[in-house]
């Protein structure tokens, strides 16, 4: 926590933890101080690992906390991590108002990856009423600039309507 070893150090560290997958105290503030790191891949290793070890996780408000505020982390990557991670550790009254916020974000990666954390969240049976959510997908910025024919963005928005499609019983 003293930030004295270089940034890609305590990357390597969050890493390895995650990649140990055992859940303290201990390992829980380490995370949550990794949110707040100065350096970004830092920040953005906390939110992938927080996102590996959410079913283990001990004080998920605190964490769930820490990633939508790095919601607004000016790199991408730590943003999109934190969406992604969000997925895994958030529920209906936490995640899911502030991955549905991001539904016209500048960056489109940034709604690719909210999407992908809605995504889990319906996956996980945490994404509330699913008229409700549906009517808040349509809300969604589709646009991207990807140069691949299958453009991501689309793709996902249409996984997360046909999962809450079959987890909530055909609401469209």
């Amino acid at each position: 926590g003293d930030f004295v070893q270089v940034g890609f150090i305590r990357r390597n560290i969050i890493t390895a933890l995650g990649r140990l997958g055992e859940v303290s105290p201990g390992v829980e503030a380490a995370l949550l101080t990794a949110c707040g790191d100065p350096y970004f891949e830092v920040r953005a290793e906390a939110a992938r690992t927080a996102a590996r070890l959410a079913d283990r996780l001990i004080d998920c408000d605190a964490m769930v906390a820490a990633l939508i505020d790095r919601l607004s982390d000016r790199w991408l990557e730590v943003a999109s991590a934190a969406a992604h991670a969000l997925g895994r550790v958030g529920h209906a009254h936490d995640a899911l108002p502030a991955l549905l916020a991001l539904q016209d974000a500048r960056l489109w990666r940034l709604r690719a990856a909210a999407l992908e954390g809605l995504l889990s969240l319906v996956e996980r049976g945490e994404s509330g009423d699913p008229a409700t959510l549906v009517g808040a997908l349509k809300q969604f910025v589709l646009t991207s600039t990807d140069f691949q024919p299958e453009f991501q963005i689309k793709r996902l928005y249409g996984r997360v309507l046909a999962a809450v499609a079959s987890r909530e019983g055909g609401v469209r």
